[in-house]
């Protein structure tokens, strides 16, 4: 029984090895495809993006050289293939324009915290909830409509 097994592990090592082959093959096949399909623009910004990652990885000190070129590479190859162009044509209105964010908020001393920090969310928190007429209590929040029983 002993030879019988071993005979059919080396037919399936030999299966396995043949598959590995074929897929090998295919990958690389299909890398050559890939290129040569691919045009100038594509792979460099392909290259650029594998520089980027490498270098956010290894936390390079050119991390932020390569982030910038990668983005700029980016809207480059975005006006070669003509996807802004699309936008601009099929769209005769104006751009749409965020507004500034709003001027740092006064906390209950009167500081103006910066915009996006814990202590400006809970000053804009307080505040809200000062006119709307939310208080806590011993047992709870009362607001306008009654009562939450969460101290």
């Amino acid at each position: 029984m002993g030879d019988e097994v071993k005979r059919l592990a080396l037919i399936d090592a030999g299966k396995f090895n043949t598959l590995m082959e074929m897929l090998t093959e295919n990958r690389n096949r299909q890398k050559l495809l890939n290129n040569a399909k691919r045009s100038a623009e594509d792979a460099g910004l392909i290259e650029s993006c594998a520089t980027v990652l490498k270098s956010v990885k290894n936390k390079s000190s050119t991390a932020g050289n390569d982030v910038i070129n990668f983005l700029k590479k980016t809207d480059n190859y975005r006006q070669s293939v003509g996807l802004d162009n699309e936008d601009d044509n099929n769209n005769n209105e104006k751009p749409i324009v965020t507004p500034a964010p709003p001027p740092a908020t006064a906390g209950p001393a009167g500081a103006n915290y910066k915009p996006g920090t814990v202590a400006a969310s809970t000053a804009k928190i307080e505040e809200h909830s000062r006119t709307n007429g939310v208080k806590p209590s011993a047992n709870g929040v009362q607001f306008n409509g009654g009562m939450i029983g969460v101290s």
